[in-house]
């Protein structure tokens, strides 16, 4: 999904961890974050839905989404921070 896609971004972004970083530091990829999501909002909740054959998801399966999103965010991050001899 594009929120999972969207998080992996964020944290792929600098190889130390993201925590450690000015969120700001890439401006950029906050502004191509936001624009990509606010696209996929405007086509699931404007009348364009119909013209692609697309359906809003509800609300609770976006909560489920943003948690599954968030959780692989802190898995990736806690990835970089143990050492390596603990990843082996």
């Amino acid at each position: 999904t594009i929120v999972y896609q969207m998080a992996l971004a964020l944290s792929t972004r600098t190889r130390s961890s993201a925590f450690m970083v000015s969120p700001f530091q890439n401006r950029w990829l906050l502004f191509a974050v936001f624009v990509s999501i606010a696209l996929h909002i405007l086509l699931l909740m404007t009348p364009l839905s119909v013209i692609f054959s697309v359906k809003a998801i509800p609300i609770l399966l976006w909560a489920e989404i943003i948690v599954g999103a968030t959780l692989s965010f802190v898995i990736f991050e806690m990835y970089k921070v143990l050492p390596q001899r603990w990843r082996k």
